[in-house]
């Protein structure tokens, strides 16, 4: 009987490789477009809503009794949350993409090497010697939340990382990136990819093609 001249060790550590993190991140980040892009036609009707509903709660708030007032926002609100959540993910790519190409020891088998089995996104641009702006780190901060659980479940597993010193009411998901489309995630986004792209150009001779591989053995 014929022996397969290798088991999935190769095409496990083939997977690892910047091309994939590159290949990975930009599919994520093409999704990610998709839903904001047909997301985004709520936003005007519903923050129209929310301003009128905002002054229909003024005006009765000073009738009311006891000063208060609640009124209905009668608009369904953009649902940006999925797409936050690509983009989390994206950048989690593309940063395990720049650790990779500066430590090519870390592709391993049977298992990920620890230092990249991570949702923060601050640990990992440090890891890989990528430069955050001020501004850019709370939304890497916000965008770590999302991907750990604030974009997948409603509720975490322990209840000090939904309720905190900083947010006492609970988690607002829309808050966290100021709500809407946030220009910064997207620049930051476009710095990684391009920064991961020219190494893996400078180390390849060429940039990474978005096609597929196939495996095959001989029987």
């Amino acid at each position: 009987m014929a022996t397969q001249p290798y088991g999935p060790d190769k095409p496990f550590k083939w997977a690892q490789t910047p091309v994939m993190w590159f290949l990975n991140a930009q599919s994520l980040r093409d999704a990610a477009e998709i839903i904001l892009g047909d997301q985004s036609k709520r936003e005007k009707p519903y923050l129209e809503a929310e301003d009128k509903a905002g002054k229909e709660a003024q005006a009765a708030a000073f009738t009311s009794s006891d000063g208060l007032a609640q009124v209905e926002i009668a608009c369904e609100s953009p649902n940006y949350g999925p797409a936050q959540l690509l983009y989390a993910f994206a950048m989690e790519n593309a940063l395990k993409g720049l650790i990779v190409i500066q430590n090519p020891g870390l592709i391993a088998s049977p298992e990920i090497s620890k230092s990249i089995k991570s949702h923060d996104l601050i640990m990992l641009a440090r890891n890989a010697s990528f430069q955050l702006a001020p501004q850019e780190e709370p939304v890497l901060k916000a965008l770590s939340h999302i991907a750990e659980w604030a974009g997948r479940y409603p509720v975490p597993a322990k209840m000090d990382r939904y309720v905190n010193q900083e947010n006492p009411l609970g988690v607002d998901r829309h808050a966290l990136l100021e709500w809407g489309q946030h220009p910064v995630m997207r620049r930051c986004f476009d710095r990684m990819l391009q920064e991961l792209e020219k190494e893996i150009q400078r180390k390849l001779g060429r940039p990474p093609r978005r096609f597929s591989s196939v495996f095959a053995f001989r029987c």
